[in-house]
């Protein structure tokens, strides 16, 4: 007896094995002979070893192929799919392993329109265990494909909303963005304030990821961006303002972490005004240092009181910031030997990559020169 996994052993399969009592080459088989098919809302058919259908029920014909008087008996699945012979024995390989097989099509036979569906190949079993035939169980996609495609589109308009990376005589700045999944709840920015020679860099992080935090994420950037260039309002000054706007805005359960550095070219100092995200990087070409700032995140208390901390930066020293996705992943990889801008790219480009299939991820390398 060949050995069935477990997952096959549902109430589906049982009633396929009933069925499978029936002679594989009766000649006239009624399309709605197999009762699971019947009482199946979607699309469904069943066909034998040969590839030819056999049962079907009414939801599989479609009224294109009513319309032609389409009898599926006439058809084999690898013209239903459009699959050449190669791979239909691939296929039919797998289930005969008692594997069940799934997969995507956007255009059949029975089809004069585009349309996306998924279907799932499952093996069915004679009376002694033996796989005699094919249960073909479809689903229509269409409006899931086209939720995706949105996604798609917003995720492209999310990144267009990102800065472009920059060279200066002053400073360097590099990034590596990747969204746990499409969209990012993460942000960031910058602005070169040339009256008081002043670099200033926002990071932003909204807890959780997907669309809902995305989307309070648009509406932060917005703000920060406009803030940030404003010099009538100081850093702390801007984050006090961020978290009335989300106190007011999003719900008590919600909360972002958010960190404010401003580069002074006069003094050459960093000051750091941190809203959750407790750390970043400084490396000032002898020591890897991993400085820490406390500090509240967004949204959590009404009056919150956002400090400065400042420290002393030099020509060719480097500062990585980052979202907690990052800092998270970092504590599983030693600081790369070398110091230089280029090793530190590939040394967080490897931190980031391995940190989005928890959460999003945004790392800044700043050089200053």
């Amino acid at each position: 007896m060949t050995d069935i996994p477990a997952v096959f052993q549902s109430a589906m399969l049982d009633a396929g094995r009933r069925l499978g009592s029936s002679p594989i080459g009766q000649t006239k088989d009624s399309p709605l002979e197999n009762p699971w098919l019947k009482q199946l809302s979607s699309p469904g058919f069943e066909t034998g070893l040969d590839g030819r259908i056999k049962h079907w029920n009414n939801a599989f014909l479609t009224e294109y192929a009513k319309a032609e008087a389409f009898d599926p008996t006439h058809l084999e699945v690898k013209n239903l799919f459009n699959w050449s012979t190669g791979q239909w024995l691939k296929v039919m390989d797998e289930v005969k392993a008692s594997r069940e097989v799934s997969f995507c099509t956007y255009k059949d036979a029975l089809n004069q329109s585009i349309t996306q569906f998924e279907w799932r190949m499952v093996p069915r079993y004679s009376p002694k265990m033996e796989v005699v035939g094919v249960l073909y169980i479809g689903r229509d996609i269409s409006e899931s494909v086209k939720l995706l495609l949105e996604l798609e589109q917003a995720a492209k308009l999310q990144r267009n909303m990102l800065p472009d990376r920059i060279t200066d005589y002053r400073y360097e700045l590099d990034y590596y963005y990747y969204p746990h999944f499409k969209l990012s709840g993460d942000s960031f920015g910058y602005y070169f304030d040339q009256k008081r020679q002043r670099l200033i860099v926002y990071l932003i992080d909204i807890m959780g990821h997907g669309i809902y935090t995305s989307m309070q994420m648009a509406s932060l950037h917005s703000l920060f961006e406009a803030s940030v260039q404003n010099d009538r309002v100081n850093a702390e000054g801007i984050l006090k303002r961020m978290n009335q706007y989300y106190l007011n805005h999003f719900d008590n359960e919600d909360f972002a972490a958010s960190m404010i550095v401003e580069i002074d070219f006069k003094q050459m100092q960093c000051h750091v005004i941190s809203a959750g995200i407790p750390y970043l990087l400084h490396d000032n070409r002898t020591t890897v240092r991993k400085r820490d700032f406390p500090g509240t995140p967004l949204g959590m208390f009404e009056q919150t009181m956002f400090r400065r901390r400042s420290f002393k930066v030099s020509n060719r020293d480097q500062l990585i910031l980052g979202s907690d996705g990052f800092f998270d992943a970092l504590e599983h990889y030693e600081f790369p030997d070398s110091g230089n801008r280029d090793d530190w790219l590939r040394f967080m480009h490897q931190v980031s990559l391995s940190g989005r299939s928890k959460d999003d991820v945004t790392s800044i390398l700043l050089t200053l020169k």
